[in-house]
């Protein structure tokens, strides 16, 4: 995070959305200073502190009372401030429980999920990828998104309707190509995403094992977000096409 940013009542709640997709990725201490930086200006946003909360209880940090204590005195009737001490309760319950009955190495707490090998459809997996793309297609800004085989082949296209997705699916395919060819003459290290700048556009590009990501926005998209979506995208692609 950039320690020189501003922040102002238009983009608190572009700031909170990459807070909580930080935050849905685990990365607790960068949720942090998201939301420490929106309290500095605007004590008064709830949702900040609430993931403050959250993310300061995820790393065990006592500080984590304080923020419950404050949002408990300023919302003591928000059903979601409610909600975080019915959590802490559960969670408590779940410690005894664990303890009457060591045995039981499978309980589960609200905080931990035991996955099981699944094997998805075919259909599952392209609706999945199709959701994927939908979502970061939502973005406001955001042009359409392309997923590709490094050889060039269309595994699943949502782009404008001017835009060919054998054509795109073929330029992205010998960027990457190129790139990596010349970048292996230096050795450098792998490449695993490129930014192109064409005008008033921006594409994206991320790859994985075996298959690139593409992402056209307007320049008005804060790289910030697209990264984190990107990055939650790529879990989603993975799990189809890695399983």
């Amino acid at each position: 995070m950039n320690e020189g940013m501003k922040v102002d009542r238009d983009s608190v709640s572009l700031i909170i959305m990459i807070a909580e997709d930080l935050f849905k990725n685990k990365a607790f201490n960068e949720t942090i200073n998201y939301c420490k930086l929106i309290l500095s200006e605007f004590p008064d946003i709830k949702d900040a502190k609430v993931l403050l909360y959250r993310s300061l209880k995820e790393l065990n940090d006592p500080s984590s009372t304080e923020v419950l204590n404050e949002l408990l005195k300023d919302y003591p009737d928000d059903p979601l401030v409610k909600s975080l001490t019915e959590s802490v309760d559960s969670n408590l319950s779940n410690k005894v429980e664990v303890k009457k009955d060591e045995s039981n190495i499978e309980q589960k707490s609200e905080f931990q999920t035991i996955e099981k090998d699944n094997v998805i459809t075919a259909n599952e997996a392209e609706n999945l990828l199709d959701r994927s793309l939908e979502e970061i297609n939502s973005i406001n800004g955001v042009l359409g998104s392309i997923i590709i085989e490094e050889s060039g082949l269309v595994i699943r296209a949502k782009i404008l309707e001017n835009l060919d997705p054998e054509i795109t699916s073929a330029l992205f395919s010998t960027i990457f190509s190129v790139s990596e060819d010349s970048i292996s003459k230096t050795e450098l290290g792998l490449i695993d995403r490129i930014f192109i700048e064409i005008g008033k556009v921006r594409i994206y590009l991320f790859k994985g094992n075996g298959y690139i990501l593409g992402i056209f926005t307007e320049e008005v998209v804060k790289i910030g977000l697209i990264l984190i979506k990107a990055k939650q995208l790529l879990k989603n692609i993975k799990q189809v096409l890695e399983q």
